[in-house]
């Protein structure tokens, strides 16, 4: 069996002396610079440089989880690779003459800087550093600074600012909000296990988990006044530590009541899982745990809380840092520890757009969702994976863009995420050209977006087929007056292929149009949008699923047009393209790459949720039920279409 790993041995001993060098410039003489400069170049030779491919062994997915996250941290003896600041190429020798040194160039995050509006000066912008600082804050004449370290809102009872404060690697500190039992409702295990049932495993870290430093800042003005807070976050020694290669960083700062107060917190089980328990009925009258009424499975802006978010690239150059509001986005997954999170640029919290081009496409977005996984929450493959899929196989359907991302939630290390859009009106006008007044998006039959009454057009369009004779040849035609046709059929020749079942076509269903008919995407035809893959798909013990009969019994729109024939034909020679798309070549070698480049992230996640620095079963698990499925179902799919070619 071929490995899902490829791990890279560690470096050795004075594989980059860059850093150093560097460090020796500012202190030498023209003479003493050039002669140690050309000794270096010496000593290169040879060595380790940023660039340079490195041997690597093949390890297996299981030899990797039996180290229990050996690779997480080096150990402080030896050297680690210095981060984005170091050199992409080895020193080489200057011909020019030699001139006089010049001052090094100041830190790019080193002012003062004023922090928005709020007339405070920091000596330090958030960010990434090698090593310990002070910082200071400064204030308009006669004001009187309070700030705060552990993410609340500052007041004029928080510390009072003096001469500065001493910024190091947070990870020291003991965990906080990570200790938490109240954030799911599966550590009630004497309801879960009388109530319901569970293969999950959550604990809090045993260990210390990474963190940040979140510096929130008033003022207090001669006129009694208080400025708005200032809110910078600063990450020290991250350039020595592993599982943050090739991923950004977004911080979510809040008032931890926002998150974790028993009646307004958001992440918690909260005031609602109490009125909930004390009804508790018969098992056969309860949802899973997951399902269980809590604080965060509540809905609507009133849940919504403000936050400040900041968003650094992989290059960990601040992206963006702006006030928004956020909300726990999602079903079942609501009940999971690590959970999906929703943002919203609004006027009132100071910008109504998120200003960068998360996606390299230059959209533009007032929501966003930093998606935990879902249901695939373990592994963070399968949405990304098929989206991909479908983009690159010029699939005609709807699907979402996803950037990887680690969360720290009030400074501490939350997990692996991915960025992705929302549906909304902005995305279909952007992406489609179409006005986004005419927009109307149908999520799991009820208006998402568009006007309550627009939820007629899409029972027209249900009872309008419901009605046809689909066995007449002209009824394939009357479909394309209102259905784009190719968006449908390829919308059901993935959710077949994949093996899509159990919370869809009932759950996760998804299709838009616009309101009025005009020329292009704005024909007021129905389209089809394919999201929330992560639950029941792509599973190898599924392979023999009759997706065909699954879907017509729970998708009435899908078991009245398999009764045309045009549909059927056109459904069956999709299916066969579905074989190029996700060819097992293909889908192999990304399933293989992607859990290569995770598997740190695995051990991080292990050890912050789970309390265990190993690989778990379920991500095992999953790469080989991925790797089998897309070798072995185009032959399901085969004796399939003959089953239904009447």
């Amino acid at each position: 069996m071929r490995s899902c790993f490829r791990i890279p041995k560690k470096r050795t001993a004075g594989s980059d002396p860059a850093p150093e060098i560097q460090r020796m410039f500012r202190k030498l003489t023209v003479f003493l610079f050039v002669f140690l400069l050309i000794l270096t170049e010496a000593s290169c030779a040879g060595a380790n440089v940023p660039g340079r491919t490195e041997d690597v062994e093949e390890r297996s997915f299981e030899e990797v989880s039996k180290e229990k996250g050996t690779a997480v941290r080096p150990s402080t003896d030896e050297p680690t690779d210095p981060g984005p600041t170091a050199p992409t190429d080895p020193p080489t020798e200057s011909t020019d003459a030699p001139t006089e040194p010049t001052e090094p160039a100041k830190n790019i995050n080193e002012g003062p800087f004023e922090i928005g509006d709020t007339g405070l000066y920091f000596s330090h912008r958030s960010g990434f550093y090698d090593s310990e600082f002070v910082l200071t804050i400064d204030a308009p004449e006669g004001a009187k600074v309070y700030y705060t370290l552990d993410s609340t809102d500052p007041n004029p009872g928080s510390t009072p600012y003096t001469d500065g404060i001493h910024i190091y690697d947070a990870s020291l500190n003991p965990n906080k909000y990570s200790m938490r039992t109240d954030t799911s409702g599966w550590f009630y295990q004497d309801l879960v296990l009388q109530y319901s049932w569970t293969d999950e495993y959550f604990a809090p870290p045993s260990a210390l988990i990474d963190k940040c430093t979140v510096v929130r800042a008033i003022a207090v003005l001669p006129d009694g006044s208080v400025t708005k807070a200032a809110t910078e976050t600063y990450f020290v020694g991250y350039n020595e530590k592993e599982g943050y290669e090739d991923v950004g960083v977004i911080t979510v700062t809040t008032d931890p009541s926002n998150l974790f107060d028993y009646n307004k917190g958001i992440y918690v089980t909260g005031v609602h899982w109490d009125m909930y328990r004390s009804v508790l009925g018969t098992p056969e009258q309860l949802p899973d745990w997951w399902m269980w009424s809590a604080n965060y499975t509540q809905h609507g802006i009133e849940w919504e809380r403000p936050a400040y978010i900041e968003f650094f690239g992989s290059d960990r150059s601040l992206q963006l840092a702006q006030d928004a509001g956020i909300r726990i986005k999602g079903g079942g997954s609501r009940g999971f520890v690590d959970k999906s999170l929703n943002f919203y640029a609004r006027e009132e919290y100071g910008d109504k757009k998120f200003r960068y081009d998360f996606f390299e496409n230059g959209y533009i977005s007032n929501r966003l969702t930093l998606f935990s996984g879902g249901d695939d929450n373990y592994n963070h493959i399968k949405d990304q994976f098929v989206a991909s899929f479908l983009r690159d196989g010029n699939v005609n359907v709807t699907t979402m863009h996803f950037v990887p991302y680690v969360l720290f939630l009030d400074g501490e290390y939350w997990g692996y995420y991915q960025l992705t859009e929302k549906f909304t009106d902005n995305f279909f006008e952007y992406y489609y050209g179409v006005d986004k007044d005419e927009v109307v998006f149908i999520k799991e039959g009820e208006v998402e977006e568009g006007n309550p009454e627009d939820i007629q057009l899409f029972r027209d369009m249900k009872n309008t087929i419901y009605n046809m004779d689909m066995s007449s040849d002209s009824a394939y035609a009357r479909l394309e007056s209102f259905i784009d046709m190719s968006s449908c059929i390829d919308y059901y020749a993935t959710g077949i292929y994949i093996g899509r079942e159990n919370d869809w076509p009932k759950n996760n269903y998804g299709l838009w149009r616009t309101r009025s008919a005009g020329e292009g995407y704005g024909d007021g035809r129905w389209r089809w949008v394919v999201f929330d893959v992560n639950s029941t798909s792509m599973k190898s013990e599924d392979l023999e699923l009759d997706s065909f009969a699954h879907i017509m019994a729970n998708d009435y729109v899908f078991a009245c047009l398999m009764n045309n024939r045009t549909f059927r034909e056109r459904l069956f020679a999709r299916l066969y393209d579905m074989e190029t798309i996700f060819s097992s070549e293909k889908a192999t070698a990304a399933v293989d790459a992607f859990f290569e480049k995770i598997q740190l992230q695995y051990l991080k996640e292990g050890e912050r949720f789970h309390d265990e620095k190993v690989l778990r079963p379920k991500q095992i698990r999953t790469c080989n039920r991925m790797r089998t499925w897309f070798r072995e179902r185009p032959a399901i799919i085969h004796r399939l279409i003959a089953n239904y070619s009447w």
